[in-house]
């Protein structure tokens, strides 16, 4: 994945502690330059945060980072707001009381050391997504690429290391138990591509003699996975409050959640479009053709953005039937990725148009091509409706696969780490 903020900031603001200020003021200089220094000051500075816990860094209403705002003042003007609507005495003795009330807030070390957790993690994040998209560039499966793979592994498994160190010191919140389901599914998601882009290495091009081939045996596993990771987008999606899409620090502070709402509901359709790929293989594998074009054409339309309400009014039936007409009509003819409209889907509009995003379209499309080339002239099989699919209660349970030990992580320990003599940062250890 990768998030919505490049970088997460501290604001230039004075603190009550002058060596915090001092660090502070350094991470913003040093993140407009370099992100690998900033990562490293990061870590150097949550080793001094953690040191110095529970101990007020601002007081009042200031804002501490780029996407934190008070939640408090947030909630008074939601209560004015309604009060005014009364407009009886009652109400305007209640909103004297709010106006006269005095802002409470404070900004300590615990909440910092909750911010520089999310800020090391999702720089770990970004460094991942970076290298995944390297990876899935290249056109052979050697030996150093697995190694890439393997390395690219423990990056993932750090993030959750980080996570972890955040939550032993101060106790878990929101924006901890956000950013783990998040880390959870990046590690799965990690397995996921690297298993596509195995796929379509093995597949080959339909025109050539030894094209069109489906070697890999573990897609039915590879589709729980997805399912998994699904599941874990969904619990990140509940930690964010729709009212105010804000995710809580505490009941004073909040991290402003907007882009990562937006953000995740379109990367559902991508972890939805992985589901169709592996799970329609599964079935063609198990001689299930009719149900494998049904789940590519699933895919397919997922990823063009296309939603079809599941509640279809009178005022909407029309629309809604053109929408399937026009799905349908573009699914009839399908033989290329030239024919689908990138720039009116979801992706175009929201996140970076990645290569794997590119590819999983590409291997939809020639994978319903060999399969109904293949049920038009052998096996005449009921394709089943593309529309039917998502509400399919029969999709098997999501689980995560075991990526071996997540080792504890303290700041700088593991830049500390040997690597001719740890097997796992060398990535000689199994992918998982």
């Amino acid at each position: 994945m990768i998030r919505p903020q490049t970088i997460t900031l501290p604001v230039r603001v004075p603190c009550l502690l002058s060596q915090c200020e001092k660090f502070r003021n350094g991470l913003i200089s040093i993140a407009e330059v370099l992100q690998i220094s900033y990562l490293e000051e990061l870590e150097v500075y949550l080793d001094w945060l953690v040191g110095h816990r529970d101990i007020a860094l601002l007081n009042g209403s200031l804002r501490p980072w780029t996407t934190v705002n008070v939640t408090r003042t947030k909630l008074k003007d939601k209560l004015k707001d309604k009060l005014k609507k009364y407009n009886t005495k009652e109400s305007e003795g209640e909103l004297s009381v709010i106006e006269s009330s005095k802002e409470s807030t404070v900004w300590t070390t615990t909440e910092e050391i909750s911010m520089v957790v999310g800020a090391i993690s999702l720089a770990y994040m970004s460094m991942a997504a970076l290298r995944t998209e390297e990876l899935i560039q290249g056109d052979n499966a050697s030996p150093e690429a697995d190694h890439q793979w393997k390395t690219t592994t423990n990056l993932l498994k750090l993030l959750l290391s980080v996570v972890r160190y955040g939550q032993e010191v101060i106790g878990s919140n929101l924006w901890l138990e956000f950013l783990t389901h998040i880390n959870n599914l990046n590690l799965q998601l990690g397995i996921i591509i690297k298993s596509g882009w195995v796929n379509r290495m093995n597949f080959g091009s339909l025109d050539d003699v030894d094209g069109g081939k489906l070697i890999s045996k573990n897609n039915g596993t590879l589709t729980r996975i997805a399912i998994y990771c699904l599941g874990e987008l969904n619990r990140a999606l509940m930690a964010i409050d729709k009212s105010d899409q804000m995710i809580k620090i505490n009941e004073q502070w909040s991290i402003e959640a907007n882009s990562w709402y937006s953000y995740l509901v379109v990367m559902r359709k991508y972890i939805m479009g992985y589901i169709g790929l592996f799970y329609s293989i599964d079935n063609y594998q198990q001689d299930k053709i009719g149900e494998a074009i049904g789940l590519v054409n699933f895919g397919i339309v997922t990823l063009q953005g296309r939603k079809i309400s599941d509640d279809i009014g009178s005022g909407k039936r029309a629309r809604e039937w053109l929408k399937i007409h026009r799905q349908d009509s573009l699914l009839k003819n399908m033989q290329s990725t030239a024919e689908l409209n990138y720039n009116k889907s979801d992706f175009a509009k929201m996140i970076h148009m990645t290569q794997d995003l590119t590819y999983l379209f590409d291997m939809l499309v020639r994978l319903r091509v060999k399969y109904t080339k293949e049920n038009d002239t052998l096996k005449f099989d009921t394709v089943q409706d593309w529309k039917d699919i998502g509400q399919d209660s029969k999709w098997p349970q999501g689980i995560a696969v075991p990526v071996g030990a997540i080792e504890k992580y303290t700041p700088n320990s593991h830049r500390n780490q040997t690597p001719t003599t740890n097997q796992d940062a060398l990535g000689q250890t199994p992918y998982y």
